[in-house]
């Protein structure tokens, strides 16, 4: 009997010790992935009261549930003040985050006023947009023309329904000679 238990001990021990571990799944989950995606659309932002706020087109958008925004593949953004002037942001990528309160434009970024009387025009590489607020903002460097004149410098706080404009540092400007009368 103690033969038996021994040779029995002596296989399960082998078998513990020498068995095959089990292969486990790949942990690597990889980048998040978008819910959905939308390709070649526009889409309108209306606000509380009814009123346009926005415009988008671009030729894709996809969700992503886990930092809660959009991403937006060569956005056209049309954003419209209290005036009811409208701006034309273009850009290489843009966000929306969900409650579509604030829109983040990066790489490439130029927005335009489309008007005949006073055309104005930013070039960034980042502007965020808080359109309900009528606002942009950016920390990197902006160059402004506006009325023949250049402004440059690092950082902007816009309101746009204000018309007020501030660079916060490294600010140059070249302005044209006044006309004659």
């Amino acid at each position: 009997m103690f033969i038996l238990l021994l040779i029995g001990a002596v296989i399960t021990s082998y078998w513990v010790w020498f068995r095959p571990e089990p292969v486990l799944p790949d942990a690597f989950v990889g980048p998040p992935r978008s819910d959905y995606e939308l390709g070649q659309f526009d889409m309108q932002v209306f606000d509380d009261n009814g009123k346009l706020s926005y415009y988008v087109e671009a030729p894709r958008l996809s969700r992503d549930a886990q930092r809660e925004s959009f991403t937006i593949d060569r956005p056209r953004v049309r954003l419209y003040d209290q005036r009811e002037q409208n701006w034309l942001i273009t850009a290489k990528s843009g966000y929306i985050d969900v409650k579509a309160d604030r829109i983040d434009f990066d790489q490439n970024v130029v927005m335009q006023r489309d008007s005949n009387v006073d055309p104005m025009r930013f070039k960034s590489d980042q502007i965020t947009a808080f359109h309900k607020e009528g606002r942009v903002e950016t920390a990197t460097p902006i160059e402004i023309k506006a009325r023949g004149a250049t402004l440059t410098g690092t950082g902007l706080k816009a309101n746009l329904n204000d018309k007020t404009y501030v660079i916060e540092k490294d600010f140059h400007a070249t302005m044209p000679p006044a006309r004659s009368r």
